[in-house]
């Protein structure tokens, strides 16, 4: 039966063009035919019974043979021909896929044809995943399963918004709390001011649209006459004040932003009317927090300045003088009745050719918009704000105040007792955020900030880890500073901290980085080498060197039978370096591996080859040829940099594979490598000699993050995975290959932790929202921390057989030490915690607009 349908199916390929050449003919048939009928739409429902589609062809060849069954084949069996070469059956499989993605079916399927053919692959890649977990002898054909990803793929970019989590049929799906009015009542005022000045640079908009054709300005015209002008549309006239008054006298305003449908209203009810759309005839629109704050303040502006006046003027006519307490508060006023304010100090950003304010454009606070001072708007938005903004649910007594609480857990049992020193960290110490906050090293994680170039770059693995911050002429001298936690083997309950400086070690500023936790190796790539620096010895161990023409020199991995073309930028990552074990690291780009064993004839001989910019021919003459790298003429560097010129170890093998660079690696147990790519929805699963050895599917869109130690290995759990995508998290189960917990949460990456065997995830969210730490016990949200979008992070696990607190810590250098009580009576340190809130959503721009998840 198979059989006969593969040569149909080459057959039907065969007419394909003949078909095409017949469409349009065919088309303008049909619609004449159409026309004709006096029924001129059919019900849906036999429309789709007459379409044919490319679920219907799969389930077709499911019936005939499994797809399972077809696209997987046993080692030993008939040879290694199977790993070149495919069958029929697949081939004719492979056209028909090709087939669809080219032609119109593809555009015209239906939403809920999407979701049924994405579920059915994802489905059938399932069960393949399975079988070959089960039996090692089997292997996928990897044209197949090339076309069949590439079905997956296209189509996974147009499911439906309320399928893109659960299209895998992980049903666990989590919400988080919504946070959105959780806000410090500053991050409140500095969204009415970004309104503000995206009003007044928007009035040529307002003009056009309500005005057309009319030469007189809106900022021309009296209250009436913007009035009748709003009519016309559907907005209330409240909402058009704010957009078209700010320019506009204090006496119009007070006129303008008055009830439209009460008289004699008061202040408080005009508000509360305007928060609950009273003041229109129906709700038409979403008035946000910032923007609730903005009306409060102008009305409460205006009329506490028509107080004052009004107050002056009956003193003035009955010739009372005024208590010595009004006399200071006139002090603070103008001779209008204004109040005066003192700008706060610009933030300064200091280049190399001078300083400026950062945000020049800001508006003073002794501006004038809507009659009154910005300054008296902005002071009665942030009462607003206050009144608006939820606080946070109480933690513990002993909980860090840095922490954002999800729900109430001020009656935690532990929460009244202070922790000795030499006790362990518990899970409930993670749980309730019993920690202190510190910064590490300011030398480490700080360097000059003054240049608009940033050459700042952090890895961390286990206890280990790199951070560059570059020095010299825009900071594009290398250097940085190479460092590991408790590396001294001291006793003591306080982790140790120990760094040492790396400088001028290549000719340009790292490309890429890497740490080896297993090797306690950081492996830094700049110029045309890559070092492998050690903690043991705080220098190189390793020095090798690229080729210049890789591909010219590769061969070809076993599995291709020609070389692959892989060149398209786009789709290349940025994780160049893998390291496959303890014996063996690679540079992947363009679809070429170059390879070097960490054997000890490649070791680096301890020789520091020194160059200055000043003295390059002079320094370079000192050594052979052979024996240096010559890049001066391609670094960035000016004359007063220098470098470390040591020639690097050749590769060992140069080989193609049909991979491209990935976006992120993940690190799994017995040897496993995830790779995530650009524009991607699926994880490949690779193996120690890159071949595919697996696929996890299940993602509905693309931009996948794996950090690099995706899984539990720690505490023995080797089998849950943990990745992300833009709109989710995911926590897999890698013996079956199906996702067993979704957090429907928009995220940059998820970093697992554990606590003494207890597991836990922390995302870091955009716009704003912190980190946020989840309880894969309970499956719930904990807290948030402070932490901005932009800010790498990693997890210090506490050593075995220690009461050494673990860590969260940051690429700014700061640290949360679990399982430590933090100085209760410092008040700074609740200070700073507000201000560490406020900070991070005012400053963190990064994108998030779709807002808080949904529920489902």
């Amino acid at each position: 039966m198979w059989h006969g349908w593969a040569q149909n199916t080459q057959l039907t390929m065969a007419q394909s063009d003949d078909d095409e050449d017949r469409g349009d003919d065919h088309e303008e048939m049909k619609e004449s035919e159409e026309g004709s009928d006096d029924d001129e739409s059919e019900d849906e429902d036999e429309d789709e019974e007459e379409n044919h589609y490319f679920i219907d062809t799969l389930r077709t060849i499911a019936d005939a043979t499994p797809l399972s069954q077809l696209l997987l084949c046993r080692r030993g069996d008939g040879g290694d021909k199977h790993d070149t070469v495919s069958s029929l059956q697949v081939q004719s499989l492979v056209s028909v896929i090709n087939a669809d993605l080219s032609g119109k079916t593809l555009e015209n399927e239906m939403r809920h044809v999407v979701v049924e053919t994405c579920s059915h692959i994802i489905t059938a890649l399932q069960g393949i995943y399975q079988q070959m977990l089960q039996d090692k002898t089997l292997y996928a054909d990897p044209m197949g399963m090339d076309a069949l990803n590439r079905a997956l793929s296209t189509r996974i970019k147009r499911l439906p918004a309320d399928r893109i989590h659960n299209i895998d049929g992980c049903s666990n799906i989590l919400t988080p709390p919504s946070t959105s009015d959780q806000v410090q009542p500053s991050t409140i005022v500095k969204e009415v001011e970004d309104i503000l000045k995206a009003t007044v640079a928007m009035k040529s908009i307002f003009q056009h649209q309500l005005f057309d054709g009319d030469e007189v300005t809106f900022q021309m015209k009296s209250v009436d006459e913007l009035r009748t002008a709003n009519s016309k549309g559907n907005g209330g006239f409240l909402d058009a004040a704010m957009m078209l008054m700010w320019s506009h006298s204090f006496e119009d305003c007070i006129d303008g932003f008055s009830h439209p449908n009460k008289k004699d209203c008061g202040m408080d009810e005009l508000i509360d009317d305007f928060i609950n759309y009273r003041d229109v005839d129906c709700q038409h629109m979403s008035r946000g927090t910032a923007q609730v704050c903005l009306f409060a303040g102008i009305v409460r502006a205006l009329n506490d300045l028509k107080d004052y006046r009004g107050k002056q003027n009956s003193k003035k006519s009955t010739g009372v003088n005024n208590v010595s307490e009004e006399k200071e508060k006139e002090k603070e006023r103008g001779s209008e009745g204004h109040l005066l304010y003192e700008d706060d100090e610009p933030e300064m950003y200091h280049g190399w050719s001078g300083s400026w304010a950062v945000d020049d454009d800001r508006p003073s606070k002794n501006d004038t918009y809507y009659g009154v001072k910005l300054g008296t708007i902005l002071d009665f938005a942030k009462q607003q704000a206050k009144k608006m903004v939820k606080k946070a649910p109480s933690g513990p007594k002993y909980a860090l105040p840095w922490a954002k609480f999800h729900q109430d857990m001020s009656a935690d049992d532990e929460g009244g007792r202070l922790k000795a020193s030499n006790q362990a960290t518990t899970p409930n110490d993670f749980a309730t955020c019993r920690a202190k906050h510190d910064y590490i090293d300011d030398d480490t994680f700080s360097g000059d900030t003054s240049s608009f170039y940033s050459s700042n770059v952090w890895v961390h693995d286990g206890s280990i880890g790199f951070s560059h911050t570059g020095s010299g002429w825009k900071n594009r001298e290398f250097f940085g500073h190479l460092y590991g936690y408790d590396l001294s083997g001291q006793d003591e309950n306080v982790r140790s901290f120990t760094s040492r400086e790396l400088s001028n070690e290549f000719w340009s500023t790292p490309n890429n980085v890497l740490a080896d936790g297993t090797n306690n190796l950081v492996w830094v790539q700049g110029d045309r080498r890559i070092k492998g620096f050690s903690t043991d010895s705080w220098s190189s161990s390793y020095i090798f060197s690229l080729a210049k023409n890789p591909r010219n020199d590769a061969r070809l991995t076993a599995g291709l039978s020609k070389r692959p073309k892989v060149s398209k930028s786009e789709d290349e990552g940025r994780k160049n370096i893998i390291v496959f074990d303890s014996e063996r690291i690679g540079y992947l780009k363009h679809g070429v591996i170059q390879e070097w064993n960490l054997s000890e004839a490649n070791r680096h001989d301890r020789v520091r080859r020194m160059v200055s910019m000043s003295n390059i021919e002079n320094d370079l003459s000192q050594w052979n040829e052979h024996e240096v790298v010559d890049c001066s003429g391609e670094t960035w560097m000016d004359e007063r940099g220098a470098a470390e010129a040591t020639a690097g170890v050749k590769p060992d093998s140069i080989r193609v594979v049909d991979i491209y660079t990935p976006s992120s690696i993940g690190y799994l147990p017995n040897g496993m490598m995830a790779f995530a790519h650009l524009n991607s929805s699926q994880i490949p699963i690779y193996g120690q000699d890159l071949r595919e050895v697996s696929r996890l599917v299940g993602f509905g869109s693309g931009d996948i993050e794996i950090v690099q130690r995706p899984t539990f290995e720690r505490i023995g759990d080797k089998d849950t995975f943990v990745a992300s995508d833009r709109n989710c998290v995911k926590i897999f189960d890698l013996r079956s290959g199906k996702a067993e917990m979704t957090i429907q949460q928009k995220c940059v990456s998820s970093e697992p932790i554990i606590v003494s065997g207890a597991k836990f995830v922390c995302n870091r969210l955009r716009a704003g929202k912190g980190a946020m730490m989840w309880d894969l016990r309970s499956q719930r949200p904990l807290y948030s921390l402070p932490i901005s979008a932009n800010t790498e992070i990693a997890w210090v696990p506490t050593l075995d057989g220690t009461s050494k607190p673990p860590i969260l810590m940051t690429s700014e250098g700061e640290c949360y030490k679990y399982g430590i009580d933090y100085p209760q009576d410092d008040e700074w340190e609740h200070k700073a915690a507000v201000n560490a809130w406020s900070n991070l959503e005012k400053n963190d721009n990064s994108s998030d607009n779709d807002g808080d998840c949904s529920i489902m």
